[in-house]
């Protein structure tokens, strides 16, 4: 997240220059890299100053040209967001959940699990309070220039620290994207929160030319969850709800309307969702997806909504079908965002409704104290969906906790939470069933009034409840309940 400063390039050093053409850094100089460091280089880096003079033939100084002088301008100073007791606790947090994923994982003989992220946002202005992306390096190695073996043990690390996950890692989000599509559905019109869909644990979509044939989606509860409408679809993460939501009402060549079948149910059933369309407008358009969201911060992906064109133009050079948008409803197939992005869009539903830049600088100061350029609140919009709907989706999340896939996963007792869980598979799928999976947690508290929001993802944890909703409650535990930390953050 702070970057570190490092020699400049020789690239750097050419291309800087004031406006009168002279260079603005010396060869020895050290610049920012990466982190608050690199993005904020020009307000840190402050102006050297200069001096005519006249020198005799010995090279002696005789007299200085007053009128040409100009003194040197300290760089100013970045008060960040971040309270450092909230940021300690995150990170040891994380820590803990990756080496008990690990453990896990070790025991079921999945991949070893070494990384992840976790961060909090107060969803009132866009304030980063903590941002953990593990395993990190040591940043003071760099200065002066980090010897060849320890750049190379980074390098080689296969969980790759350099990355800072939170605002450059890409992940397909699976579950957590859920309360967004829900709002954008609410919002086109596709379905109300009563409309009710039957899960029994799978839906066969029959091949085009062969109705007896076809493929099978399945709900990660293989009982299946009955009927299933808006708040238990996403209380309980019903995939096969979320499959309706996503899959367009659309006709084959022959004039077939799109449709699946339950299990011993001969009587088909028509999609009438979104659509890869819709969802890349809601994603792209209302959420901020597959753009940089703004932060002070280098480096920061812009993930991918996928659509018909990409799939074509890409190395897989695939025509899109309806199974590409039924993965991308319960944020499968070849969907990735940021986990930043991710929690920036859960915090507008969670605060009723606005998006704003997050930001980790508060302001900057001189070297008195004195503040000299505040950064403000920014709204990069107010989403484009009725409140009643945002309402409807925030219930669901609270049910989650009270009665979902998240019920003793968050044990708070006396402060209410809305919640997600999400388990995002990758991989080869054997059988139908993938070995490995992203553990995802999202929440946020007080429900009523919300100010804090948080995000967890641990890579190749396994199922999200599990492994990333236990940290998420102790993040949360430690904010309510840990004296000062709640207070501080707020100030």
């Amino acid at each position: 997240m702070l970057g570190y400063v490092g020699p400049i390039s020789e690239q750097e050093y050419e291309t800087e220059r004031t406006s009168t053409g002279g260079h603005i850094y010396q060869p020895d100089d050290n610049v920012g890299r990466g982190g608050v460091e690199e993005a904020l280089e020009k307000q840190l880096r402050g102006e050297k100053g200069i001096r005519w003079v006249q020198v005799d033939s010995a090279g002696v100084e005789r007299l200085e040209l007053p009128d040409l002088r100009r003194d040197p301008t300290d760089g100013r100073s970045a008060r960040l967001t971040i309270d450092r007791e909230l940021q300690l606790r995150v990170t040891q947090e994380l820590k803990n959940g990756i080496d008990f994923a690990n453990s896990e994982a070790l025991k079921e003989q999945r991949q070893k699990v070494g990384a992840g992220v976790a961060i909090v946002i107060n969803p009132r202005n866009g304030e980063i309070l903590a941002m953990a992306s593990l395993p990190s390096f040591d940043n003071q190695k760099f200065i002066g220039g980090i010897s060849e073996e320890d750049f190379n043990e980074y390098l080689n690390d296969e969980f790759t620290p350099l990355l800072n996950r939170a605002t450059s890692g890409e992940y397909p989000p699976g579950s957590v994207l859920k309360p967004l599509l829900a709002c954008a559905a609410l919002q086109a019109k596709v379905i109300t929160p009563t409309d009710t869909f039957r899960c029994k644990g799978q839906i066969r979509v029959p091949w085009i030319w062969d109705e007896s044939q076809g493929n099978t989606y399945t709900c990660w509860d293989p009982a299946g969850h009955g009927d299933v409408d808006l708040f238990s679809g996403l209380a309980d993460s019903c995939d096969v709800y979320f499959y309706n939501v996503g899959a367009p009402k659309s006709q084959t060549e022959s004039g077939i309307n799109v449709h699946y079948y339950n299990p011993d149910d001969p009587e088909p059933h028509e999609f009438r969702g979104l659509g890869i369309e819709n969802i890349e407008k809601y994603l792209k358009e209302v959420f901020g997806f597959g753009t940089a969201t703004g932060i002070e911060l280098a480096g920061e992906a812009e993930g991918l909504v996928p659509n018909p064109k990409w799939l074509f133009q890409s190395d897989l050079h695939e025509y899109w079908s309806i199974g590409d948008t039924i993965n991308v409803s319960i944020g499968q197939g070849h969907l990735l965002c940021t986990p930043l992005q991710l929690l920036n869009g859960t915090a507008a539903i969670a605060n009723g409704g606005t998006l704003y830049v997050p930001r980790l600088i508060r302001d900057l100061v001189n070297d008195e104290g004195s503040v000299v350029q505040e950064f403000p609140a920014r709204k990069l919009r107010e989403l484009q969906i009725e409140k009643q709907h945002i309402n409807d989706v925030r219930e669901g999340l609270r049910r989650t906790v009270t009665e979902g896939t998240a019920l003793g996963k968050i044990t708070l007792t006396d402060v209410e939470v809305g919640a997600k869980s999400g388990t995002a598979e990758y991989g080869v799928a054997v059988e139908g069933e993938y070995k490995e999976s992203h553990a995802w947690f999202t929440a946020f508290a007080p429900y009523n009034d919300p100010e804090i929001c948080v995000a967890v993802m641990i890579q190749g944890g396994g199922a999200g409840s599990i492994y990333a909703g236990p940290v998420t409650n102790k993040i949360l535990d430690h904010y309510f309940h840990t004296p000062g930390i709640r207070e501080a953050a707020q100030s």
